[in-house]
């Protein structure tokens, strides 16, 4: 009887185990908002501004304005795929400001939707 109460102890351990790792797996899925904030910090802050208001430091060289991250209405008609393709191929191909440059060969997969998701933070919502 011991040894099937230490064998089922053992089925649980390795269940369980499975079970908090498959979370972790999820986890390592969902963007890293810190990934995202340290990213946009250092490529986008300049243009779109410390919180998304569109009011970086380079706006005054800046014929077209960035848009405001933190206009609920505006960025609710924008999906991830969008501002995805926006960061990753620059303005100029999905017909905005030529000076956005593309961030595919700098960022990967995963810190691209890590600054989508920092931008939809920004929302506050």
């Amino acid at each position: 009887m011991r040894r099937w109460t230490l064998l089922s102890v053992l089925i649980l351990l390795v269940v369980s185990g499975n079970a908090l790792h498959w979370g972790s797996a999820e986890a390592k899925d969902k963007p890293d908002l810190q990934t995202g904030a340290t990213i946009y910090k250092k490529y986008c802050a300049r243009c779109h501004g410390a919180q998304g208001r569109g009011d970086g430091p380079a706006t005054r060289i800046l014929k077209t304005k960035p848009p405001d991250f933190t206009n609920r209405a505006y960025m609710a008609k924008k999906t991830d795929e969008e501002l995805l393709t926006v960061i990753a191929n620059g303005g100029a191909a999905v017909g905005k400001s030529k000076l956005m440059p593309p961030y595919r060969k700098k960022l990967n997969e995963r810190e691209l939707r890590a600054v989508v998701a920092y931008i939809r933070s920004l929302t506050g919502s």
